[in-house]
């Protein structure tokens, strides 16, 4: 906060477009992206493998590191977006 704070007053014109636009843009889509992956699911301690919904398809994993292999980077969450295709084909 306290370095957006600086940037802001230090140059507001240069501010808005380069840091506040892309970080406002980056907090919506992280929401939009995340808000369907687990709203209405049951919790994991109900349900292993459904507690968020898996979006396969290439063109948004490839938008969003492989994020919708949701299942798996939730079982494995320290593994490298490159392998959770395969590890989600594996055991999802």
């Amino acid at each position: 906060l306290a370095v957006n704070l600086t940037l802001l007053f230090w140059d507001w014109r240069t501010y808005i477009p380069f840091v506040l636009l892309p970080q406002a843009f980056a907090k919506f889509a992280i929401i939009s992206i995340n808000l369907p992956q687990h709203d209405g699911c049951p919790p994991p301690e109900e349900d292993r493998y459904n507690f968020a919904r898996n979006f396969t398809g290439p063109i948004l994993n490839f938008f969003t590191c492989n994020n919708g292999y949701h299942t798996i980077h939730h079982i494995h969450p320290g593994m490298h977006w490159s392998k959770l295709k395969e590890e989600h084909e594996k055991v999802v």
